[in-house]
């Protein structure tokens, strides 16, 4: 599951959040609700993926709402 915040792809401008398959029956209902123009707040170390910063989130803690 990605949730691109401050822009749409394919804009440099963002900061992707991942959740992988293996971690998402952690996060429940949650990435099943409607985040577009919600504030969140997420938790976890800044990668570079193809020059995009990521975020990979593996507990429900690190997004909060």
């Amino acid at each position: 599951t990605w949730i691109e915040l401050g822009a749409k792809p394919p804009a440099k401008n963002r900061l992707s959040v991942v959740v992988w398959g293996h971690d998402r029956s952690k996060f429940g209902r949650t990435l099943s609700e409607d985040l577009v123009n919600r504030q969140v707040c997420v938790t976890g170390l800044i990668k570079l993926y193809d020059g995009i910063p990521e975020i990979t989130l593996k507990l429900p803690k690190d997004l909060v709402f």
